[in-house]
């Protein structure tokens, strides 16, 4: 976008709050139009960098503007985009809008569950290991407090709102956690809410590396130009190709395959998460943690010193016993074909 334009930004929530304020840093003439009523403080805020605002509805003068600018979770469907796209006004959402001005090498992370807790790890590991590193989430910071900063990697929680409007990120590693039917009356149906998450496979560079779960493989790689490397996951005791570069679930340690040749990453006694879901999470979180340019001896450490989000719903404690002892989860329902 030029110096100057007009935004309209929709949705003065946590992410629009700070789209608002970098979209001024950057010199535009910003308004926020907000169909709730919102408190004194995010008055304040725009009050304070100059962000002219309505509460409580949307006005004709939405679009008086250049661009329109969604806040997350702003739906296709919904009111500001219709008349923007009746008028012929240019939508862009929040993240292609943020991608220029996004620094370093990228992780993104979706899935229906975990991506949270994958993205924090992720960047809590490349934290303790030394890397300037920032993790932009639901449970970290949104995508535009990062965005201009000197950051070596950022690791990007991108959900199927962010992903349905996204066209231009480019990611140096995707993980996608899995694959549940979710956000149904957002998208209108599954098949529409599993297009948007496999969105991500097709923003890797040429460089890039997948880290997903085996069940989910042959969906998100159909009708996109394999990426770098792909690291499926699966347990080993499931059936399973075996291929020259995977995550394998063992009874006591995950192991990456690369090359054909085996490293083990963690034991799970190693791991403070409870649940087999998220010894998954850690061996995706570990898997891009190398990728990225981590040292396999700094794995351990950070696995002990991690802690859950707040809004976690599984509480710390050591893992003991084998894989098979522990609650299984109903196996996904495959996502549908893609055409």
């Amino acid at each position: 976008m030029k110096a100057k334009d007009r935004i309209t930004v929709i949705g003065a929530g946590v992410s629009g709050r700070a789209l608002a304020v970098f979209a001024r840093k950057l010199g535009h003439a910003v308004f926020v139009s907000e169909a709730k009523a919102v408190g004194d403080e995010t008055s304040e805020l725009f009050r304070r960098f100059g962000v002219e605002y309505e509460f409580g509805g949307h006005t004709e003068r939405i679009l008086d503007c250049d661009a329109m600018v969604l806040g997350s979770g702003v739906p296709p469907g919904s009111e500001p985009v219709s008349r923007a796209q009746g008028k012929g006004v240019r939508v862009i959402g929040e993240v292609d809008f943020l991608a220029p001005h996004l620094e370093g090498s990228l992780i993104g992370v979706t899935g229906s569950n975990g991506k949270t807790t994958t993205a924090l790890l992720t960047g809590h590991m490349l934290q303790e290991a030394g890397f300037r590193a920032g993790v932009a989430g639901n449970v970290g910071s949104p995508l535009a407090s990062h965005a201009g900063l000197d950051q070596e990697i950022l690791v990007i929680e991108l959900s199927s709102f962010q992903l349905f409007w996204a066209h231009d990120l480019r990611l140096d590693i995707a993980v996608v956690t899995n694959l549940e039917p979710d956000h149904i009356d957002w998208h209108g149906s599954v098949e529409e809410y599993y297009r948007a998450k496999a969105k991500i496979v097709g923003m890797l560079k040429s460089t890039g590396f997948l880290v997903c779960q085996e069940r989910g493989l042959s969906f998100l790689m159909s009708g996109v130009l394999p990426p770098a490397g792909v690291f499926p996951l699966s347990w080993e005791k499931e059936p399973a190709e075996r291929r020259k570069e995977s995550l394998l679930m063992k009874d006591d340690r995950t192991v990456m395959v690369s090359g054909g040749v085996e490293q083990v990453l963690f034991n799970y006694n190693a791991v403070r998460l409870l649940g087999r879901h998220n010894l998954e999470n850690a061996a995706m979180s570990a898997a891009s943690f190398l990728l990225a340019g981590g040292q396999r001896d700094a794995l351990t450490a950070a696995l002990a010193s991690f802690r859950s989000p707040p809004t976690a719903a599984n509480w710390l404690r050591p893992w003991t016993g084998s894989h098979s002892s522990m609650t299984r989860r109903a196996p996904m329902s495959p996502p549908p074909s893609r055409p």
